[in-house]
């Protein structure tokens, strides 16, 4: 206090000529400020003489909520450090980290009040932890977060190794990387020095009878995004390929409605037979369908699909012509032949689009004839047989097999004979009221046609017997084989139906011998 008394006198000694109540206002006024002035010194003098004894305490927010008081964030620090060491030890080759903002404000205290422990136990229970992982996305669906892209590039690798011959995955050195500058997956490029050294290195020339996968690809977009997520929703290898093996699409059904038939409904959904049986084990082409029964007519779609190039040269035979010449040295129905004809051969480059294995399309990249064919002569008897008489027993005719012809369809019931009908003359017998719509070769033949007429007889299939006699089978829905295809006797050749002129489903059969119809009735 020995400041403030000092002051205060020297204060005193200059206000003595001022006059008196004016003075002691003015002493008064300026004591009051001169005495604060020096008590602030002292209390100022005080602080800081006592500084040295204050600890700083540090308060501890979470994500901006207070959690507690430590006496050393250091303490907070070396405790988390160790819980993300102790956490990796479960996820082996992750970097964590943790997902919560940890902040502090500091603060000097005369009584310090702290407690370490409670504030690491409350951590404890409140920090999580997240990696940065790579989203995998194909054509836009999600497939799920990997570690780095090194494990979707493996990922990318196995699935597309599934549809690729063994002893052909050696000579695609990388099927799918991931380029480090990008986050999208790319097909593996090579750089201009590789393609110039590529230039050198030529793949070997195919050789007949071998084949090459020359491209792999993806039938859909990959796309790659970086995200944190827990340890926990990473996916492996073996688990993305479950994901990209998954269905993306529901079966799709067709339900039978009066008048359909199956291969109407192949037809309606651009399928062949083939497909719509492989897609329907319980049906057989001449299944009889009943109104509102399901067809599946779709099968599930894949998340995406493995898209492969193959080369392949083959060798194949080159079918010859057979030419007629008609001769009157031969009776009609007899023919001989004159030269024989020889195959040719032919060596075939394609080119082959699969999707996950299955063939979608083929081209011919190049073509190279061998050998030409030989064109067979065949002469052909016109010469008419002339009969004295005519043949003393009604015995039925023989067909070429030496026996009578087996029956078109399945059953049913004759509902128009040969004969006059309607101020005209039906050629052949109207066969219906079936117990299933298949029709069936007569006899062993060759097929001279098969398509539709605009004469009446709608969808037709004509088969020759090579001795003569002719059977046609007409108003088909469909039909099952093509001209110059050889036949069996019973082997199934189209479906009944009512195209052309018709009346309603039914066989109209016909039979002709030397060129005139005759009574199919006398075969049976």
């Amino acid at each position: 206090m020995l400041l403030e008394r000092k002051v205060v006198r020297i204060i005193r000694k200059k206000a003595i000529s001022i006059p008196k109540k004016r003075a002691n206002r003015s002493l008064l006024k300026k004591v009051m400020i001169t005495s604060s002035l020096a008590l602030g010194l002292s209390i100022g003098s005080v602080h800081a003489a006592e500084n040295d004894d204050l600890s700083k305490i540090y308060h501890v927010y979470v994500s901006g909520e207070h959690l507690g008081t430590v006496g050393d964030k250091e303490v907070v620090e070396t405790f988390i450090e160790e819980q993300v060491n102790k956490e990796e030890q479960n996820y082996k080759g992750l970097n964590l980290a943790v997902n919560e903002d940890i902040s502090y404000v500091s603060e000097f205290a005369f009584q310090p009040t702290y407690n370490n422990s409670k504030v690491l136990e409350r951590l404890s229970d409140q920090i999580t932890y997240s990696v940065k992982a790579q989203k995998l996305e194909i054509g836009g669906e999600e497939i799920g977060y990997f570690k780095d892209k090194e494990t979707i590039s493996e990922l990318l690798k196995e699935f597309q190794s599934q549809f690729i011959p063994e002893d052909q995955t050696e000579d695609l050195d990388e099927l799918y990387t991931i380029e480090e500058d990008t986050e999208e997956a790319k097909p593996n490029q090579d750089s201009d020095e590789a393609k110039v050294e590529d230039q050198d290195e030529q793949p070997e020339e195919l050789s007949t009878g071998d084949s090459r996968i020359v491209d792999v690809s993806l039938t859909k977009d990959i796309e790659l995004t970086v995200e944190k997520v827990k340890p926990n929703e990473l996916l492996t290898v073996e688990q993305g390929l479950q994901m990209l093996e998954k269905d993306t699409v529901a079966e799709q059904v067709h339900k039978i409605e009066d008048g359909d038939y199956l291969q109407l409904v192949a037809k309606e959904y651009d399928l062949s037979m083939a497909d719509i049986l492989e897609l329907n084990p319980d049906l057989e082409e001449d299944s009889i369908l009943q109104v509102g029964q399901e067809i599946k007519v779709q099968d599930k779609e894949p998340i995406v699909e493995v898209r492969t190039t193959v080369e392949e040269i083959v060798e194949k035979e080159m079918d010859y012509s057979t030419e007629y010449v008609e001769t009157n040295d031969l009776y009609v129905g007899e023919k001989e032949v004159k030269e024989e004809g020889q195959k040719g051969k032919k060596k075939i480059h394609y080119q082959i689009v699969q999707k996950n294995g299955s063939e979608v399309e083929r081209k011919i990249k190049e073509e190279e004839v061998i050998k030409e064919p030989v064109d067979e002569v065949v002469l052909k008897g016109t010469k008419v047989r002339q009969l004295k008489s005519k043949p003393a027993t009604k015995s039925k005719p023989k067909s070429s097999s030496g026996s009578g012809f087996s029956w078109p369809t399945a059953g049913g019931i004759i509902t128009s004979y040969m004969g006059p009908r309607g101020g005209g003359y039906h050629s052949g017998i109207d066969i219906s009221g079936v117990s299933n719509r298949t029709i069936y070769a007569a006899e062993d033949g060759v097929v001279s046609s098969a398509g539709y007429q605009n004469n009446g007889y709608g969808n037709r299939i004509v088969i020759n017997h090579q001795n003569g006699t002719k059977t046609t089978y007409s108003h088909l829905s469909f039909i099952h084989v093509s001209s110059g295809q050889k036949v069996s006797k019973g082997q199934a050749i189209g479906v009944m139906g009512a195209t052309g002129n018709s009346t309603g489903v039914h066989l109209h059969f016909e039979v002709y011998v030397g060129g005139s119809a005759v009574n199919p009735m006398s075969y049976y």
